[in-house]
């Protein structure tokens, strides 16, 4: 969706929001953004600095996620994180008691690491399509 939303020469928020017909995604994605503050984040954007988001569903979960991450161009080599690299999460659930409750669990999984992916290619302008997420060179 990033792809096509930088194709279009368009925020990917507003990109995914003029094209979600998913009235129940679309609230997760608008609760997402704004607890995350998307638009100043994407305004106020700093050197080595980007944010992405996404979102999706699985199961008859809806999640979105948004993240900052900052680039270490010093970090030539990949090493497996601990749980001492885990970033701070902002975890928020929204009550929908007018329909069937759904897993919550698993459902996150999916958004994580493509909106890494995007915010490295917000910070450098590079698309990354693989893991581990590092930079070339």
């Amino acid at each position: 969706m990033d792809e096509l939303a930088a194709a279009a020469g368009s925020d990917p928020l507003d990109f995914r929001l003029k094209h979600l017909d998913n009235d129940r995604l679309r609230a997760v994605l608008r609760e997402a953004t704004d607890r995350f503050g998307w638009q100043e984040k994407v305004q106020n954007r700093r050197p080595d600095t980007g944010v992405g988001l996404a979102c999706g569903t699985e199961k008859g979960s809806y999640v979105a996620a948004c993240v900052e991450i900052t680039i270490d161009r010093t970090q030539a080599d990949y090493r497996v994180p601990r749980f001492r690299d885990l970033p701070e999460l902002d975890i928020h659930l929204l009550n929908r008691p007018d329909l069937p409750s759904a897993g919550g669990g698993e459902t996150p999984i999916i958004a994580l690491a493509p909106a890494i992916a995007n915010a490295v290619f917000h910070a450098t302008g590079q698309r990354i399509r693989q893991m581990p997420i590092r930079l070339p060179g």
